[in-house]
Order: structure tokens, then sequence, then C-alpha cells
């Protein structure tokens, strides 16, 4: 829903993303109706990954791969 890609597909930014929609899944979703991350949320989401990143859960290539790509949310299911 809000990279329009499978789970499978997810950079590791964007599944650090999805870890942060509890506890407050409703603000999330806000941010992708409209269509901007506040930096300090922004900020959350790469200390998650930079932790990913150090407790090995992912390559350094991956690691670096997700983080020049950025977060993007898809808008192909967009309805408003």
């Amino acid at each position: 829903h809000y990279f329009g890609v499978g789970a499978e597909e997810l950079t590791s930014l964007e599944a650090a993303f999805l870890a942060t929609l509890l506890p407050k899944p409703i603000d999330r979703h806000e941010m992708w109706c409209k269509n901007k991350i506040p930096e300090n949320h922004l900020s959350y989401v790469q200390k998650i990954h930079q932790r990913m990143l150090a407790r090995k859960a992912m390559s350094q290539e991956s690691f670096d791969f997700a983080e020049e790509k950025g977060l993007v949310f898809s808008r192909t299911q967009w309805h408003g």
C-alpha cells in the first residue's frame, strides 16, 4: 500500500518505515495521504535503519541502495 510493491521487494529503509507504523498507524497513514514525511519522523526511521545495519540485518550494499533511493510513497492506490 505505502510503496506499491510486495513485502519481498521493499528496501530495508521502506521496511524500517513500516516498523514505525505502530503505535500510531493513523498518523503514519496521514503521512501517505499528504505524501510527506516530517523531518523528525524521517530521522527516526533512519535511526532504525542504521540499527538494522549495525545488527547485521542487511548488507552494506543493501543499506546504501535503500538510503540512495530514499522513501517515496506509491500514489497508484490514491483515491483522494
